[in-house]
C-alpha cells in the first residue's frame, strides 16, 4: 500500500510539474478551446473599454465594432491553437495574439 501511494504522489508531482512549464501542447490545447469558447467576451470588453475613454454612445458604437474585430482574431487564433497544439509554432507554443487569453483583456479594462 506505502508503494502505491509513494508512486501515486511521484507521478501527480511529475504531471503537475509538466502542465506548469508554458511551454507545453496541453497548454496550447486549452488556450486554444477557450479563446475559441469565449472570443464573443471581446465585444463587451471593448464596448468598455471605449466608452470609459470616448464617452457611452460613441464608445458602445466603436467598441461594437472593435470587438466583432478582436472577436473573430481571437476565434481564428483559437481554431489554430486546437488545430496545431502538438506543433511547437510559434516558438515554443507561444500564444499568437496578446493577451493570451481573452479574459486577461477584460481585466485589462
Amino acid at each position: 500500500m506505502r508503494k502505491k501511494i509513494i508512486i501515486a504522489l511521484i507521478l501527480c508531482l511529475t504531471l503537475s510539474a509538466n502542465c506548469a512549464y508554458a511551454d507545453n501542447p496541453l497548454i496550447k490545447l486549452g488556450r486554444g478551446f477557450t479563446n475559441t469558447v469565449f472570443s464573443i467576451v471581446e465585444i463587451p470588453t471593448n464596448i468598455q473599454k471605449s466608452a470609459d475613454v470616448k464617452g457611452t454612445a460613441t464608445g458602445f458604437f466603436e467598441g461594437f465594432f472593435l470587438g466583432i474585430y478582436y472577436m473573430c482574431g481571437r476565434l481564428l487564433t483559437g481554431v489554430y491553437d486546437v488545430a496545431t497544439f502538438p506543433i511547437p509554432i510559434p516558438y515554443h507554443y507561444k500564444p499568437l495574439m496578446k493577451p493570451a487569453y481573452v479574459f486577461q483583456a477584460a481585466s485589462e479594462a
